[in-house]
């Protein structure tokens, strides 16, 4: 019988524990279990930076193995075109489209937890050095380079598009040239650096 294959929405972060461990309680046969991630950061490359949650894993289910994948955008959705993910973290914009290229379902929106409260919610944010006074508004980005983390990112790309198209600006024709860095650190550091003009991030970064 062919398992049931999910995606969780990267939204934000906190915790995809209990949802995740809920579907191993549930009597996954298979003790191999393979999940990609994406790469929203440098940081999150390295495997440190999730270690204690594999650590967790291997405490609680000690009779499965798992293997993490941190993935490209494109070597995400290339894998998750193939079925080779038991469970991905990644974006909406991803999500939906395993949604509809593979047998995956989407679980659970992840959250994060905040100083006073969790959001649920996420947002982009366009940038530029504060001593542009060239660039005030969105139009004035017109005719500038705009460095993005990729086109498929929800935060990063996704939403400042849907700002631009909004208030009649086409980014593909409109900007000098569109920069991709890969991940939103690597943007906030082509803007400072002076390579692009504007930036689009996550307002979480």
């Amino acid at each position: 019988m062919k398992r049931t294959k999910t995606i969780f929405i990267f939204f934000l972060i906190v915790s995809y524990i209990i949802i995740f461990t809920h579907n191993l309680s549930a009597g996954i046969s298979d003790k191999n279990i393979t999940i990609g991630y994406q790469k929203f950061s440098n940081e999150i490359a390295n495997p440190e930076y999730i270690q204690p949650f594999v650590q967790y894993l291997k405490n609680e289910f000690p009779n499965y193995q798992f293997q993490f994948l941190c993935l490209s955008d494109d070597d995400l959705i290339r894998a998750l075109s193939w079925g080779e993910l038991d469970f991905a973290i990644c974006n909406p914009y991803i999500a939906i489209m395993a949604e509809h290229i593979n047998a995956y379902s989407i679980m659970a929106t992840i959250v994060r937890k905040g100083q006073e409260k969790v959001i649920e919610y996420q947002a982009g944010a366009i940038f530029c050095k504060s001593d542009r006074d060239d660039i005030h508004t969105l139009r004035d980005v017109i005719g500038k380079k705009v460095c993005i983390p990729g086109k498929k990112f929800f935060a990063g790309w996704i939403l400042p598009y849907y700002e631009f198209r909004k208030n009649g600006i086409e980014p593909d024709g409109d900007f000098y040239s569109i920069v991709i860095a890969g991940n939103h650190e690597d943007v906030l550091q082509t803007v400072l650096t002076g390579n692009a003009d504007v930036g689009c991030i996550s307002a979480f970064y």
